[in-house]
């Protein structure tokens, strides 16, 4: 058995896609004097954070934790615009989005992914269609603060089958209810020849989601994706509906669609 949401506009849990940082700032709402909150902190339905700065480097003669460290920004300490601090409400679900990130590099890596183009990119020759992943919702099951929002390992091998890299994104939220975005578990062989990964702008907002009831959906995987129970819908992930499948390394030229990819099958 397994429980599946959509929203109230249709979009499932794995929907992901692209949105404007200006609409999401507006949207926040400043209470000021709630117990146990800091004097001009922002409290309300979004959170915005500057991830400006965030570097990928693997200094050539760096000692043990100075190869690629783990990254990390909050709506706390670099919010977006530059001012208070920024908190969520709880809420029963988040949306989560990873905006125009865009990107200076060195090294062979600048070879693949050159200067000015976005994180997203990165992702993308780390796995085809990480793009898709940049957005998306999710239900807050355990309630209270600090969900897990979403996280992702993108993993793949690159430059011709020379290098197998990963990398792991982290949307969540802290027990002060600060949005929180981490790049982490970065395993990128030979980092320091490789080169480094620095933004130069960009940003990550959670928004408050509310998801419509939980509806249970049973399936019986004998033959297709229909339900035996319920109206729950799954999708191969690379059903054609949900656009082009995008190239991603292996002598695939990164995000441009790759007509030879077979569909329906993932």
């Amino acid at each position: 058995m397994a429980d599946f949401g959509v929203s109230a506009s249709g979009a499932t849990l794995g929907d992901a896609r692209r949105g404007s940082a200006a609409g999401l700032i507006a949207g926040l709402v400043t209470v000021c004097g709630m117990a146990g909150v800091a004097s001009g902190q922002l409290i309300g339905q979004s959170a915005v954070i500057d991830i400006t700065g965030m570097e990928l480097r693997c200094p050539l003669f760096g000692g043990p934790g100075t190869c690629f460290p783990d990254q990390e920004r909050d709506s706390f300490t670099t919010p977006f615009p530059a001012g208070p601090s920024q908190a969520l409400v709880d809420a029963p679900g988040y949306r989560y989005e990873l905006t125009d990130a865009t990107i200076s590099t060195t090294g062979f890596i600048a070879l693949e992914v050159p200067t000015g183009s976005e994180l997203i990119d990165v992702l993308e020759l780390a796995q085809a269609g990480a793009g898709r992943l940049q957005s998306g919702f999710s239900r807050n099951l355990t309630g209270g603060p600090a969900p897990q929002v979403f996280t992702q390992t993108f993993e793949d091998t690159v430059f011709n089958g020379f290098l197998d890299i990963s990398i792991t994104l982290e949307f969540a939220l802290l027990p002060n209810g600060a949005a929180t975005f981490k790049i982490r578990d970065v395993d990128i062989p030979l980092g320091g020849i490789v080169g480094t990964i620095t933004v130069d702008e960009g940003t990550v907002t959670i928004d408050t989601w509310d998801p419509s009831p939980v509806q249970e959906t049973e399936w019986r995987f004998n033959g297709d994706l229909d339900a035996v129970e319920g109206n729950a819908l799954l999708r191969y992930l690379d059903d054609p509906a949900f656009g082009e499948i995008l190239g991603g390394g292996n002598n695939v030229q990164i995000g441009v669609a790759n007509p030879d990819a077979p569909t329906g099958v993932t």
